[in-house]
């Protein structure tokens, strides 16, 4: 897959210079590593390190880096042409914002578009789904000392990852665009992540680091797990309550003051 990804980068035909650097995290596999020697010859960057997980070869990666600001993409996933130039110029020209993220595109085991809603802080404490695939001012990963490299989190190290960037009042900006491909595979490391077992591992490991601030929302979190639950048993009832604020009920209109 990773010539596929490669293949994406080079669809870009802007401006902005950027350099290619790949992380090979412990394979030994000898086409994988056939490959890399030829991407090497091409002038790719190519780091080796021995596994630690996907958090410790962005850290490695970042760490090497010349450029301000950084997309992180998957080896299996595809970026729009467009994505650099966008990203790069909503950073620029907001100095506020940390992280820009698009909508996306299944491919593979299902398929089809997929919007995501603007940045809203309890949504993401409610769970992640910001993907890794985003462009990342650099001062962020600075200021917040990179990913998580803590094996409990691994397949979530990018839900943590935001949650430390909003606590450090970096703004997130939502391209309500597709700008990347994400190939959808039966045994992707998120899929592995979300077994009962390890999820909970998950969630115990980003609740205990960021207490305050979950101990904070608690009451709004609450509330949306209880509508959530509500909706849940009785779905009927809450699309009638959807349909009838949408459609039926209108403001009434207040009668003036009599003299």
């Amino acid at each position: 897959f990773l010539g596929e990804t490669l293949d994406s980068i080079r669809s870009y035909t802007g401006n902005h210079p950027y350099e290619v650097i790949i992380i090979n995290d412990g394979s030994t596999d000898q086409n994988t590593l056939n490959l890399l020697d030829k991407l090497q010859e091409k002038e790719y960057l190519i780091l080796h390190q021995e596994n630690k997980g996907p958090a410790a070869a962005r850290n490695t990666g970042v760490k090497s880096t010349k450029g301000e600001y950084i997309l992180f993409l998957d080896s299996d996933n595809k970026i729009k042409g467009e994505y650099i130039e966008k990203g790069v110029e909503i950073l620029k020209h907001h100095r506020d914002v940390g992280v820009v993220y698009g909508n996306l595109s299944l491919f593979g085991e299902k398929s089809g578009p997929v919007s995501l809603p603007d940045f809203d802080i309890y949504k993401l404490l409610s769970g992640n789904y910001i993907d890794m695939c985003t462009i990342v001012r650099k001062k962020v990963w600075e200021e917040i000392k990179g990913f998580d490299e803590d094996r409990k989190v691994m397949g979530f190290e990018d839900w943590e990852f935001w949650i430390r960037a909003y606590e450090a009042n970096w703004k997130f900006y939502h391209i309500n665009e597709v700008m990347f491909e994400y190939r959808v595979r039966p045994n992707s490391l998120l899929k592995q992540a979300r077994e009962e077992e390890r999820y909970q591992n998950v969630l115990n490991h980003v609740y205990s680091k960021h207490l305050n601030l979950f101990i904070n929302n608690y009451k709004h979190l609450f509330k949306q797990y209880t509508y959530y639950r509500k909706d849940q048993e009785k779905p009927f009832r809450s699309f009638f309550k959807f349909f009838y604020k949408k459609y039926i009920s209108k403001p009434t209109a207040k009668a003036p003051d009599q003299d």
